[in-house]
């Protein structure tokens, strides 16, 4: 895997400016938004949808993949038309 460090510095230049312009004792987060295929055939005669999740980027990722710790809201239930499956 290639990792494109001009892009990382940029990133975190960016970061650090944005940061700054801040008021005091305020900080940024950053945020992880997930989605994925989901069947919902209970009662609902084979729909398709793509639930849109949240979750914080500074929560280590063990903790966030573990479906019992509660990491990721739900944010939108996006449904994909018939035509489309």
């Amino acid at each position: 895997m290639q990792v494109n460090f001009s892009f990382f510095l940029q990133v975190v230049v960016l970061t650090c400016f944005k940061q700054s312009a801040l008021p005091r004792g305020a900080t940024l987060l950053g945020t992880i938004l997930s989605s994925d295929k989901t069947n919902i055939s209970m009662m609902m005669g084979d729909r398709v949808a793509h639930p849109l999740l949240i979750s914080l980027a500074n929560i280590h990722m063990s903790t966030r993949l573990k479906s019992s710790s509660n990491t990721f809201i739900l944010t939108a239930l996006l449904p994909v038309p018939k035509v489309f499956t």
